[in-house]
Formats: structure tokens, sequence, C-alpha cells
């Protein structure tokens, strides 16, 4: 048992309560496949046999908004009177399982919500004549469902991914992640259910297939768990996935001891190795007996039939030869050794030795003693109980029932929790009380709470028990909600909480007295904002956040009906840098008391040179700029200090403008704004966009591009600014019609296509 590195284990008693919903929503996958072009395959050596005429096709992925409509997900097929498989499209689901003529169950249609960009558990269950589409664990489609059909077939073409098939044409790969997949004879599921875990995701009787891609980053072959040991070849005709490796637990249930392991394919020194283990919150894995050596050989061989890696266990220094002079990492003590005949040897006349796992079916998991300055692979071990709740600490974070906000592979649990109002009447109170050099989480209950407080430099987490549940409500306060003022790091921050009502902000120059940041003002912080909600907050700038020299890290929150009389309603970010993910703005409004903008989002200057504001997956809709601006407004340069906005997979729609863009306007060059992915900008009055900017990938905006001028009609005034920059790229942007940085003949075609009065 090792020694946990945390504090005692009463603090765990401390209560750490999840967000969001159901557990599974927050997972991180135990290693997982990333499909990432259209011919990405897995050949399968084997085929299906399902018992009877009901069935069950599993799967955790993560589409791309890019994957292509009806990307294989697995597909098997002999020829062309048997077909089984699923196909998937962000919007759209195909099922099919055919085996004879005219005797099959096929699907499809389309999804009442779309799935792409976020992991999803779908199952395609067929039990007694009704087949049911589950995602998430809720039925989503039902179907009658007529089999009764022949008996599968042998020689099937099975592929995950791009399928190929001999007697006609192939099928494109989805284009996304995949974490697991399990096919079975039989119905798993008959009514709504709660999608499990990677870590109860097991194979039984009527499993014919189960990958979870826990294989090595290099590996030609992906193990399958099922009793049938199907050989599933990467890359068979087309391109390989990418694994990324993952744990493994071995499952008390199964004869295990709880622990999860993971294989290290690294090349790395003994003491580097080590360092990388202790890292992630583990340490080099032991072998104290023959049980837990011959799980790791197991766990290894189908990865890396060959190879070495090393083990937790080292020689007191110039004792290399004595087989019983080495001891484990962790203090254990063990009579158990394995090594090979005739070793340890001495390391090869080395003073400093270490155990070398062999994985070579010849040694089938035998020891062998190498110099600790080798270079080899080595296995990760994880067992650590801070808090004695009997279960290991990893596959708890791993499901999201533990909780590492600074990723130091320590429970936040266990590192010193403050409970508000239960131990500390206020949140200011909770975090006065954590040590200057500590980490703290400051957990508040559910309820409305009527204070302003301040991080003062500390590293601590201000935790609500849920999005809407927990609420700073900043009615009668006198300065911003929450202040980060004392250079907070990236592991502080504010976590699952509503921020409302707050009206007054901060003064932050005497000289110039308005007040900023209704909510939140934040002052050369890194500190986070997560899952978040701010409504209804007002100030002069920011109304309701506004960070100067701050590095961004807000993700999944909602600003709503915000207001500022100048500048951005929503955030106003000031020489900052970092990154804006999966936001929703919504109902913001700006510039009510002079010409100004930014009612969503407004950026001046850079944190660094060129450092980068990245607006990703986010929703800028239904803003109000009344005297100027945009919903986005974007300053390059600020006494010398450059910035680059870039914008992608978001939506910007349906913003007003009383003066200039109510989409985006740029003040800068074309590569100071930069337009990625997915991303649209339409709908926005008086026009979508003002000022220079790129285009990438498959972004549009909405505006008739062709018309230079901007006034309303493409002719030869604008023919005349595109000749006078052909060839060129200009940072203005001028003759650039399709915004790829040069003036040539497509922007001609364009300008051509679209002469004469724009269309709205």
């Amino acid at each position: 048992m090792r020694v946990s590195r945390g504090m005692t284990a009463w603090l765990a008693m401390c209560s750490v309560v999840l967000a969001g919903g159901l557990a599974h929503a927050d997972e991180t996958p135990n290693g997982y496949a990333q499909f990432s072009v259209a011919t990405d395959t897995i050949r399968v050596l084997g085929n299906t046999v399902f018992s009877g005429d009901d069935f069950s096709y599993e799967v955790r992925i993560r589409l791309s908004p890019s994957s292509p409509p009806g990307g294989a997900v697995i597909t098997e097929q002999r020829d062309s009177v048997e077909h089984k498989g699923i196909r998937l499209a962000p919007s759209f689901f195909y099922g099919d399982i055919v085996r004879g003529h005219m005797c099959g169950d096929v699907n499809h249609s389309a999804l009442a919500t779309p799935i792409s960009g976020q992991w999803h558990h779908i199952a395609w269950v067929r039990a007694a004549g009704t087949s049911k589409l589950y995602i998430d664990g809720t039925l989503a489609q039902s179907w009658n469902s007529q089999m009764h059909c022949t008996t599968d077939s042998t020689g099937s073409v099975w592929c995950i991914g791009k399928m190929f098939y001999a007697f006609g044409p192939t099928e494109d790969s989805f284009i996304g992640d995949m974490d697991w997949i399990r096919v079975s004879s039989g119905a798993v599921y008959t009514d709504n259910f709660v999608p499990p875990l990677e870590s109860a995701v097991h194979a039984d009787a009527s499993t014919q297939l189960l990958l979870k891609f826990h294989d090595a980053e290099n590996a030609t072959t992906v193990y399958d768990e099922s009793a049938n040991h199907w050989v599933c070849n990467l890359g068979t005709s087309g391109t390989s996935p990418t694994l990324v490796p993952g744990a493994t637990h071995w499952r008390v249930e199964d004869g295990g001891n709880g622990h999860w392991y993971r294989w290290n394919t690294s090349l790395l020194t003994w003491d580097a190795a080590r360092e990388s283990a202790i890292a992630e919150g583990g340490d080099l894995a032991t072998a104290t007996s023959a049980t837990t050596s011959a799980f790791l050989w197991s766990f290894m061989h189908p990865r890396s039939p060959t190879g070495t890696a090393w083990l937790g266990a080292r020689a007191a220094p110039g004792n290399c030869m004595d087989p019983n002079g080495y001891h484990w990492v962790t203090g254990e003590q063990s009579g158990y050794t394995n090594w090979a005949p005739g070793e340890p040897s001495g390391g090869f006349q080395s003073i400093d030795c270490a155990v070398q796992f062999a994985v070579d079916p010849v040694q089938t998991n035998l020891w062998n003693d190498v110099p600790v300055s080798w270079v080899q692979t080595s296995l990760i071990e994880w067992s650590s109980d801070c808090n004695n709740d009997g279960i290991v600490d990893y596959g708890q974070l791993l499901d999201g029932s533990l909780v590492d906000s600074d990723s130091d592979g320590e429970p936040d649990a266990c590192e010193g929790s403050y409970s508000v109002p239960s131990e500390y009447p206020t949140i200011q109170a909770a975090i006065d009380a954590v040590p200057a050099a500590a980490f703290g989480i400051v957990q508040v209950a559910a309820g409305t709470f009527n204070e302003a407080f301040m991080l003062n430099g500390k590293n601590v987490v201000v935790r609500g028990s849920g999005k809407l549940a927990t609420i700073i409500d900043g009615t009668d306060l006198t300065t911003s909600i929450a202040r980060f003022t004392g250079g907070e790091p990236a592991t502080a921050g504010l976590e699952n909480l509503v921020l409302r009502n707050g009206i007054a902000g901060t003064i932050i120059n005497p000289n110039s007295p308005f007040p900023a940041g209704g909510a939140l003002l934040a002052m050369n912080s890194s500190a986070f904002l997560h899952n978040c909600r701010f409504g209804s907050n007002r100030a002069r700038v920011g109304g309701a956040v506004y960070c100067f020299g701050c590095a961004l890290d807000i993700a999944n929150c909602d600003f709503i009906s915000n207001t500022s009389q100048i500048d951005a309603g929503g955030i106003m970010a000031f020489r900052c840098a970092g990154s804006i993910t999966g936001t929703l703005f919504d109902g913001n409004s700006s510039g009510t008391k002079s010409e100004a903008g930014g009612n969503a989002f407004k950026s001046v200057g850079a944190l660094t040179v060129n450092g980068v504001i990245a607006i990703d997956s986010c929703t800028m809709q239904n803003g109000l700029s009344v005297v100027g601006g945009a919903a986005i407004e974007h300053y390059e340069d600020v006494e010398g200090v450059a910035g680059v906005l870039r914008v992608n997979d978001s939506s910007i729609i349906n913003n007003h403008s009383g003066s200039f863009a109510g989409g985006i306007r740029n003040i800068g060059g074309m590569q100071a704004c930069i337009l990625s992915g997915s991303t649209s900008v339409c709908s926005n009055t008086q026009y979508n966009i003002e000022g220079p900017f790129s285009l990438e990938g498959k972004a549009q905006v909405c505006d008739c591009l062709a018309d230079l001028t901007r006034d309303g009609t493409v002719n030869g005034a604008d023919l005349g600014i595109l000749l006078n920059s052909w060839g060129l790229t200009l940072p203005s942007g001028a003759g650039d019609v399709d915004h790829n940085g040069v003036v040539d003949a497509a922007d001609l075609t364009i300008m051509l296509s679209e002469w004469g009065a724009c269309t709205p």
C-alpha cells in the first residue's frame, strides 16, 4: 500500500459536489483513438455472430463538427446480402443490420439535437422486435424491427472507421475520437440508464467485441478484450487512427488489487521514468507477488509482444548482483522475486541498477538488472487512497467523483477544503483561512450569498454546488463582487457560480474614475472562470468582467443581459491573452453613454507581443451596441503591444450596432482577426463585419464581400481597388475578396459573380 502524498484523510470528508449532471458527462477517457481523416480505419480479423435476433452496439464517441455525413463507426460486411453497423453524422444516425435478402433492420433518421463536440454514449439496442437508439442513456428514437434472419455468415470484412469492401464502394470514417466500443449479442439495455464509465465496461458471455484503446501510442494493433480476442490491425488499406494511451483498472472483483496501471511508452532513464510517474500522481509499478507480475505481463504483452519496461525496484549502490538487495520504491516488504536465469548479473558492471521487466514471451515476465542510465519504457501504477474510502483515488479522478483542480495527481479533497457556511460564515473568511503557500477549495453551499470577496493572490478555487445552485448577488455592494488583483496562478479561480446584479464595479484609476467590472475585476491574474453564469451586471467599462494584463481561461460560462455604459457589456480584456471556450453571450449591451463597443467582448492589445485571444465554440447573439461597436470589438495594437483575435467554430448572430458592424469590428490588420473552422458571422446589422480579417477553413461572413466600398453595389469602384492591390498581401486586406491573404484571380472571379446590387 502506498502512502498518500496528500493531507490527512479526515480532510476528504469535506464534501465535493459535482456539477453538470451525471458523472459520465465529465469522465476523462482512459485512452482513446483519434480518427482524424476519412481514411482512418481499424481492420478486425473476425466477425460477430449474434446468438439470436437481438443485439447491442454501443460506443463512447466525440464527433468533430466536420465529420462527414454518415461517417462509418463500425461496419461489418461480407457481400451484398450481409452487412451490419452504425454510421453517425453530427445530426444523423444510420443503423443497418441485414442478414439475407429483404431481411433486416434499417434506420436512417435525423437526431433531434446535434451531438458533435462533446463525448456521448451512443447505444443501438434491439430487443423483442423493437430497436431503440439511446443517447447518453436517454431514449432518442425507437422503431419496429423485423428480423428472424438466417444465421450470420463467416468471412466478413469488419472495420472500425473507414470500410474497405471488396464488393462495392467504400464508406468514409467518422472524424473524431472513440473512447471505447462494445458489440454484444442480446440487449444490454432495455430502458433509460446511466451510461457506464469505462472502468465499469467489461466483457461477458454475450460480448462479441470490446476495444478500450489502452494500447501503446505506437502500436499497430489494438487489443480486443472479449473472449474472441480478435486481431485488430490499425490502418489496413487506409491510414491509422492515433492512439492516446490510457490506464487500465485491475478490479478487485476480477481478483485484482483495485490499482490502476499504464504503460508509459516514452524512453526514459529509471530516475526520469519515476519522476514522470510521480508527476501523474502515481509511481513506478511494483510486482510483489506472482499474481501481480502475471497481471502486468498479461496487460503489456498484447500491446507489445516484445520489449522491456522499468519496474519500481532498485538496488542499493554497489549491490547490483545481490538478488535480495533490491527495494521497492513504495517501501513494501516482499520475499517475491522473478529473476531470469543467471540474473541479477551485475547490470553490465554498473554500480547503480534497477529492475527491467521483460515482455518477451520467451522471458514471460522475468526480471533483469540493468543500469539506471538505460532508457526504456516503464509501467506506472496508481494505488493511493488518500481519503481511505477503499477506492484508489486515480479511478475517482477519472470518473469525476474526485477533482484535481491543480492537476498534480492529488485530489483536491485531500489537499484542503473550506466549507461555506458550515465551517466559515463567509467566502472571504474561508479564503483568508487558506495558508498563503497552500492550495485550497472554498466549497460554497447552494443558496444565495450577498458579499464581495478577493482571492488576494492565493491559490484558491471558489466552487459552488452547481452552475445555477450557488448565487453570489451583488445588490447593495460598493465594489465588484469578486476581485483577482494579486497575481493569482492558473490553478485558482471560480467554478460553478452565478454572479448577478453586480452594479458598483471598482475604480481602478483615480485620475479616470470609471467603475469597471460589475461582477469581476481581474488585474495581472491567471485565475480561471469555469462553468459560471454572469447575469444582469453593470459597470461603466466591462459590465460583467474587466481584465487587465490577464491570462484568460474562461470555459463553459454564460453572459446574459450584462450592460456597460462605454465598453464591453460582457468582457473587457485590456492587454490580455488566453482562451474563451464553450461560452454563451446573449443579450448583452454596450455604449449607452458614448461611442464605444463590444456588447459581448472587447479586446485591446495583448499580454505579450502578438499574443492570441482564442474564442472557440462560443455563441454571441442578440447583443446591442447603442452608439457604435459590435458583438466583438478588437484593437490590434495599443502602446506597441499587438494582439491577435482568433475566432474558431463560433456563431455570431443577430447582434445590432447603431453605427458600425453588429458582428465583429477589427481595428488593425487582417492577420489580427482570424476566423476559422465553422465560424459563422451572419444576420447582424448594420452589417456583419468591419475592418480587415482573414478566413480559414469553412468560416463564413454573410456580407457582400466583393462590395469593397460598402456602397451596396459591386461595380467599377470595387474593381479598381482590387486591381490596384493585385498580387499583394496588404495588412488592410484591400482588394482581398476571399480574405485569404493575397489578391488574385480567385478574388476577381468572386467579384464578377457578385457584380451589381448586393442582395441581402
